[in-house]
């Protein structure tokens, strides 16, 4: 149906019949379209149209009547479904922003917290250095071997405060796009987790594809995602499990898998939503798409897909 037709059945504001004139077969069939003008608010929302033996309605007929009233009640309940669906996908985003603000005060709140730490236990680090230095100056008998044990393990200490401090570290509140390679993000994800794995005696193995392409992403976007799923998860409720993470390059798409033998069977259901819905929207935000599974027989199984063409937006 051609635009003018279409304006011109607006502009009218009543039923039009029109010549079904398709083909050979329609213009000998006797048959009209019935073009119905419909408005939402007074504004036109489209047409309703059928096929009919009918050339004319009056207004004061009972087929007229009748037909606007079953219009009037359609159009009534399709409206209604429509705002209910708007509605629903209104709150749906409602929740996931809200669930976003939460977990941006409560990074920003723990890397506060993490930052003073840094700084409360890196000077009694230097205290440290300091003596030992001193120690072995004002006692040359000294095993010299001791106290360059005591210095690599600050140094130890001091490194891994140095990647907790930049793995925290987030100057620009409005990260830009550039070219990530997924494997960095997750030796680097790796490297904060190590010493609490094996504290408590959980293995992680790192099972990633080489040479695969980078995306286009932030680093930031990438370490909140594996943090997320770490702490949804979270192994080191209890001890021992284990974590598997694989990286592949597969049609285009960098696939992230993150295998756990615990369930989370323990994390109530609004506590499993919220994690969830903050996954879903980081993976909104690369275009991409997250499948989750979790049962005893197979652990937890979190699968990102990142696609590597997406648009420059954040």
């Amino acid at each position: 149906m051609k635009n003018g037709i279409l304006d011109w059945v607006a502009e009218s504001k009543n039923p039009k019949f029109l010549p079904w004139d398709v083909d050979n077969a329609a213009s000998t069939s006797g048959l009209s379209c019935l073009v119905v003008p419909i408005f939402s608010n007074n504004r036109f929302s489209g047409v309703l149209a059928a096929l009919t033996n009918l050339k004319y309605l009056s207004e004061d007929s009972f087929e007229y009547r009748t037909l606007f009233t079953i219009l009037n009640q359609s159009f009534a309940k399709l409206e209604f479904v429509r705002l209910r669906d708007e509605l629903n996908k209104t709150y749906s985003e409602y929740q996931i922003l809200q669930s976003k603000l939460f977990n941006d005060f409560k990074f920003a709140a723990i890397g506060e917290l993490t930052s003073k730490s840094i700084e409360e236990i890196g000077s009694p680090l230097q205290v440290i250095m300091s003596y030992s230095d001193l120690l072995q100056k004002e006692n040359p008998d000294l095993d010299e071997e001791a106290t360059e044990f005591i210095r690599s393990q600050v140094h130890t200490i001091k490194e891994i405060l140095d990647r907790l401090g930049n793995f925290i570290n987030n100057s620009d509140s409005k990260p830009k796009l550039y070219s990530c390679s997924v494997n960095t993000a997750i030796n680097d994800f790796y490297k904060v987790i190590e010493h609490s794995l094996r504290a408590d005696s959980c293995e992680c193995v790192l099972d990633l594809e080489e040479n695969i392409p980078s995306i286009l992403s932030n680093y930031n976007s990438l370490k909140q995602i594996f943090m997320n799923s770490f702490s949804l998860i979270n192994p080191l409720r209890g001890t021992g499990g284990g974590i598997i993470i694989q990286s592949r390059y597969s049609n285009e798409t960098i696939i992230v898998k993150m295998l756990f033998t615990d369930t989370i069977d323990s994390v109530s259901k609004e506590d499993k939503d919220f994690g969830l819905n903050i996954l879903k929207h980081l993976m909104d935000k690369h275009e991409g798409e997250m499948r989750f599974s979790s049962d005893a027989g197979t652990g937890t199984n979190l699968i990102f897909s990142f696609p590597l063409k997406r648009k420059m937006r954040e």
